[in-house]
């Protein structure tokens, strides 16, 4: 299996001010959904991939369609005091992916 690079190119069609674009990604700390809905983790083993749908099912990161393991992940700024409120973005990312935007790669 290929290794994550982080420092890819997102997903063609993503905003310019998506998060999850290479030069935003450090000023940002990722949460990824639990298996409870509305929970948000740093903890990728407390995560449960999205039920399937009839949607589009490619990861944000890698643009590869990651139909069974897909998950949702949020963020936040790192540099916010606290409370940190999440970034409005709704972001989803393989398993492979989100470990590796968890830093747990």
């Amino acid at each position: 299996e290929e290794p994550v690079d982080t420092m890819r190119a997102c997903r063609p069609g993503l905003p310019d001010d998506s998060p999850i674009r290479p030069e935003a990604r450090p000023r940002h700390v990722f949460v990824i959904q639990r298996s409870v809905w509305g929970k948000f983790t740093r903890n990728f083993r407390a995560a449960a991939p999205l039920q399937p749908w009839d949607q589009e099912t490619n990861c944000d990161l890698c643009n590869i369609c990651a139909h069974r393991e897909l998950y949702l992940l949020r963020c936040f700024d790192r540099a916010q005091p606290g409370p940190r409120a999440m970034h409005p973005a709704l972001l989803y990312a393989g398993k492979e992916c989100a470990k590796a935007l968890l830093r747990e790669r």
